[in-house]
């Protein structure tokens, strides 16, 4: 049943992670956003991670900040800080750096207020 059950994950992600791909190849990154978004958000759904797919979120929020588009970055950087977490654990560094990222792109977007803080290894609080 387990065996089965990480089969069925591990074809979504493949599945998924081939979407991406081309999507990137056709240089269509509002579809590969709503790709990886997706994924992330059933990924945390299943507490299931796959590193691969968390490696192209990262590379698509990278790519999502450069271009300034400050909020698709953080909305992909929120779902794999979520999942690093459960992954890794919150004081794993790249859970520490993905959240650095994510409050900078929440900062550049002007959706970080003064009331937000945030201590290494735990959480952001409001």
């Amino acid at each position: 049943m387990q065996q089965n059950l990480r089969n069925q994950a591990d074809a979504i992600w493949r599945t998924y992670e081939q979407s991406v791909a081309e999507a990137l190849a056709q240089r269509s990154y509002s579809r590969a956003s709503s790709l990886v978004k997706e994924a992330l958000s059933k990924a945390c759904a299943y507490k299931s991670v796959d590193h691969s797919l968390l490696n192209q979120a990262d590379e698509l929020a990278d790519f999502h900040l450069k271009q300034g588009d400050f909020q698709t970055a953080a909305s992909i950087l929120r779902l794999t800080v979520e999942l690093k977490k459960d992954a890794f654990g919150a004081g794993h560094p790249d859970v520490e750096r993905s959240m650095q990222a994510f409050l900078q792109a929440l900062g550049d977007a002007g959706n970080l207020s003064p009331n937000h803080t945030y201590t290494p290894g735990r959480t952001l609080t409001a």
